[in-house]
């Protein structure tokens, strides 16, 4: 058991290393040659500091809506990824979603699902989402400890959706409805 653990382990590791290369050296070469026609990305500005920060990259694989957008598990196969930076500036949050390539994809896909959120509902979905997908997110201590035990709870258990011992689902995506935050959109830019 431990060697079949260790051994999918490594190998998500290798996986990640992998696309980790790939993809800075997709950035670099957009910066580099100073075009970012095939830069895309989702900035939405909300009205207060959130109580979290984070960037990251993952692989939509679903939306915020459940529905699949890419299958991943397959180790020959290129996947499509999105990075996402959640920071503060000017006593506001501000989260951006980026990708390279094309604008009908997965990560295209995910984009259009969040932007269908009602806004006084993102700010919780993207909780959510940071949770899930990323393992660079930082948190108010004041916030979290006033949480209750349950969504604590909740929420440990979606930082460990998608590793080897617990299977991520297309539920874990969608917006259970629970207000943990309380934050207006003030602008939301696509290009």
């Amino acid at each position: 058991m431990i060697q079949k653990y260790l051994h999918l382990h490594e190998a998500g590791v290798r996986i990640g290393l992998r696309d980790a290369e790939q993809w800075k050296k997709e950035f670099d070469d957009l910066l580099i040659q100073g075009s970012l026609d095939l830069f895309h990305y989702l900035a939405v500005r909300f009205d207060c500091v959130l109580p979290v920060v984070a960037c990251g990259a993952f692989h939509p694989e679903f939306d915020a809506s459940g529905a699949e957008l890419q299958q991943l598990g397959r180790e020959s196969k290129d996947y499509e990824h999105m990075s996402v930076n959640v920071t503060t500036f000017g006593g506001q949050t501000i989260v951006v979603f980026g990708w390279v390539g094309t604008n009908v994809g997965p990560a295209s896909a995910f984009v259009d699902s969040f932007e269908s959120i009602p806004d006084e509902r993102k700010a919780d979905v993207l909780v959510r989402l940071l949770f899930l997908q990323t393992e660079n997110v930082y948190l108010r201590p004041s916030w979290w400890e006033a949480l209750d035990e349950l969504r604590r709870v909740a929420y440990r258990k979606l930082l460990m959706s998608g590793t080897p011992t617990r299977m991520r689902s297309a539920s874990e995506y969608m917006d259970d409805g629970v207000s943990v935050i309380t934050a207006d959109v003030v602008e939301s830019v696509r290009g």
